[in-house]
């Protein structure tokens, strides 16, 4: 899995308060950007409602970036326990693709997509994500 420095590090000095202390952390294979999809959105709620919500050691990342405007990342300290689950989450992405593909067809069925951008969108470092 990659860590959040080998990702931005073209971006950024390595000591840069954009890293906010998180350099090493890991970086799950699963991303929002503004026009994410159904499977995007998907699957980042899935995997970060597998890791537990936020805490001190998961982080739901904003980033501002070129393209499209923002990223939104999933971080997870590399020593906790939830690093076993952001594994796992990796495996099970690599080997299908998708986490929950009922969540899916739900979404690009229609139903509850403004739900999920409210609970999956990061105002700012204080807030944080709750998962129901």
């Amino acid at each position: 899995m990659r860590r959040y420095y080998q990702m931005m590090a073209d971006r950024y000095a390595l000591d840069s308060p954009q890293l906010c202390g998180r350099q090493n952390w890991l970086v799950l294979p699963c991303m929002l950007r503004p026009n994410s999809d159904a499977l995007a959105l998907s699957n980042f709620d899935d995997a970060l409602a597998q890791l537990g919500g936020e805490s001190d050691t998961v982080v739901a990342h904003r980033d501002s970036d070129g393209e499209d405007g923002w990223l939104q990342l999933i971080l997870v300290d590399p020593i906790s326990p939830e690093a076993t689950v952001a594994e796992r989450i990796e495996g099970d992405l690599s080997f299908y693709g998708v986490l929950d593909l009922d969540d899916v067809f739900r979404r690009n069925a229609g139903e509850g997509d403004s739900a999920s951008r409210e609970k999956t969108t990061c105002k700012g470092p204080p807030d944080r994500i709750k998962v129901a």
